[in-house]
């Protein structure tokens, strides 16, 4: 007989505000309360422009206001032409999802406006313009008002070369510009021929919008993802939450060992970063090289190299010296069934690394080893928190923690994610 399971559900309000790009539907979306950071930039890290995120990379490209309008038009009338057949196909975007995205490409793309054209830069056609730049990470800006990490650094870059002071920074502020202002200079971060190859891939191929811009928005942070990495989901926000909620009732475990298994691009490991105490450290594991390079860039961002050791290896495997040592395991690993993978969203199934989504016929096979591993490593009253497919398969994972010989899990605890789903499986070690 299966054992009934507390069903809980966190007492945090979902109050994300900044978040962009679809959800993709392998999992239902849900939101959560945010951590501000300012994160270093990448251009030490990386010697390639195209392999920055879009609102990372320099301005050196221009356009006409008018030019760049025209542009926009034809990748409306592209988005449009998409209609509801995506949505209908397999739960994808429709004209409305992928119009927003249009809008949040160009944010990322228009870098500002002078306040007069500059003889070094006329707008006769896009073309390459070398130029002084404001070097920051464009994150909760985007949406909101200007970041204090924003404003200081325009207060140092008040021209371009010998041009005149920025008149805008954001699309927002440029797309309604009167007819008058259209030959006005637009600088960019790309220019519009590349963005029309990204957005036919996006629009066209169905290739997911956090890989067209380098970038995806978790939590209050600007994460630097590409394919072979998993696109971190906004309901595995809540993990970060869960994992506030056990430090709030026992704030030792913040100065403790945490481990992130499956760290993908890093995101729950920089999270539980941004929540630790100063003496907590994290050590994030992934199998894979792509991952292991984009977490540790990822990681770099928010310095947080000196709390966070990027180790290679297939969950607990390269942490066999770390026997009852930790304080909490956070994983988020492969849970789809193999029978569901043909039958995912083609942003999902056709793009994102299938060893990162296939968790074997019932979709459990990472979540079992994960719990068999979690029971040595794991010190007396640590906790582990996993994310599951939702409903049946997390409460069959309850019960391969109830049923472990020893019984060295106790206070199995079922969590809703914030649609109301049970997502969560949470445990403490005796």
């Amino acid at each position: 007989m299966k054992k009934a399971f507390t069903v809980v559900s966190s007492h945090r309000v979902a109050s994300r505000t900044a978040f962009r790009g679809r959800c993709l539907s392998f999992a239902s979306s849900a939101k959560s309360a945010v951590w501000s950071s300012s994160p270093r930039n990448l251009h030490v890290q990386c010697s390639s422009s195209n392999t920055l995120p879009l609102c990372e990379r320099r301005a050196v490209h221009t356009s006409s206001l008018e030019e760049l309008r025209k542009w926009r038009s034809w990748a409306q009338d592209k988005a449009v032409s998409v209609g509801d057949k995506y949505r209908i196909a397999d739960g994808g975007p429709d004209s409305h999802d992928l119009l927003r995205e249009l809008e949040w490409m160009l944010e990322d793309v228009v870098s500002h406006v002078p306040m007069s054209s500059s003889p070094h830069c006329m707008p006769n056609g896009s073309k390459d313009c070398q130029e002084k730049q404001p070097n920051t990470f464009l994150n909760a800006e985007t949406y909101d008002g200007p970041s204090e990490t924003l404003l200081e650094t325009l207060a140092g870059v008040r021209h371009v070369q010998h041009a005149d002071p920025l008149r805008a920074l954001k699309w927002r502020d440029i797309k309604n510009f009167e007819p008058s202002d259209f030959q006005r200079v637009v600088y960019l971060r790309a220019s519009l021929e590349e963005l029309s190859t990204l957005w036919t891939e996006r629009v066209q191929h169905r290739r997911p919008f956090q890989y067209v811009v380098g970038c995806a928005h978790w939590r209050d942070f600007v994460l630097f993802v590409k394919e072979g990495v998993l696109i971190p989901r906004p309901e595995t926000e809540q993990m970060i939450d869960l994992a506030q909620d056990l430090i709030d009732l026992q704030p030792n475990l913040a100065k403790g060992l945490w481990a992130d298994l499956g760290t993908g691009s890093g995101a729950l490991a920089i999270g539980l970063g941004s929540i630790l105490h100063p003496q907590g450290n994290i050590v994030a594991v992934d199998v894979s090289d792509e991952a292991l390079f984009i977490a540790s860039l990822n990681i770099q961002r928010y310095e947080l190299q000196d709390k966070i050791r990027v180790l290679k290896g297939s969950w607990f495997s390269p942490l066999e010296d770390l026997k009852g040592k930790l304080a909490g395991v956070l994983s988020n690993p492969p849970y789809i069934p193999s029978s569901h993978i043909a039958t995912l969203q083609a942003e999902v199934g056709c793009y994102e690394p299938k060893k990162a989504l296939d968790g074997g016929q019932q979709g459990t096979d990472d979540l079992t080893c994960i719990c068999e591993g979690a029971s040595w490593a794991l010190q007396s009253g640590g906790y582990m928190i996993l994310e599951t497919n939702g409903g049946v398969q997390a409460e069959t994972v309850a019960n391969v923690l109830d049923s472990m010989a020893g019984g060295p899990f106790c206070d199995i605890q079922l969590v809703k994610d914030y649609a109301g789903i049970v997502r969560f499986v949470k445990a403490m070690h005796v």
